[in-house]
């Protein structure tokens, strides 16, 4: 059974720890993104995928990376490479660190990393009732349980 509450879904994140904190340091991202990024995309599976029939493309792994963004940051393996944990969230949080250098907030980098680039110019617009930008919401409110968290467990 998955888990569904939000101390269980920490508790599957936690799995991946020490490879978020690996790739917080090397992108220069808090890992408290990543770690909300991951509970919201995946809830910790790490075999998690989503079919995108609108885009024709599909999300894979514990960041829901899309393969043509995976291939648009340099990964040239068969696409069930990104399952792999480690790669995941390598090239998940080199994405997001991208986002967050092009955007003047991290709502808007959240709902571009969601959506796409349109949804990241209409958080900086103000809009909020979207679907990405709603998604940026509920990460950044889980970043913030996430600062808590990590506090509390001394990390």
């Amino acid at each position: 059974m998955a888990p569904h509450t939000r101390a269980q879904v920490a508790g599957q994140v936690d799995r991946f720890y020490a490879l978020i904190t690996e790739s917080a340091t090397r992108h220069l991202v808090a890992q408290s993104y990543l770690q909300a990024i991951i509970h919201q995309e995946s809830g910790g599976n790490e075999r998690a995928l989503r079919q995108e029939p609108r885009l024709q493309d599909a999300s894979y792994g514990l960041m829901q990376l899309l393969g043509r963004t995976a291939r648009r940051l340099g990964f040239s393996g068969p696409l069930e490479g990104l399952f792999s944990p480690g790669t995941n969230i390598a090239l998940g949080a080199r994405y997001f660190s991208g986002l967050l250098t092009r955007y003047p907030e991290p709502g808007a980098a959240l709902a571009h990393y969601n959506g796409g680039p349109k949804a990241g110019r209409a958080w900086t617009k103000g809009e909020r009732r979207t679907r990405a930008t709603r998604y940026a919401q509920t990460v950044l409110a889980l970043r913030a349980y996430y600062v808590r968290r990590n506090r509390a467990l001394g990390r």
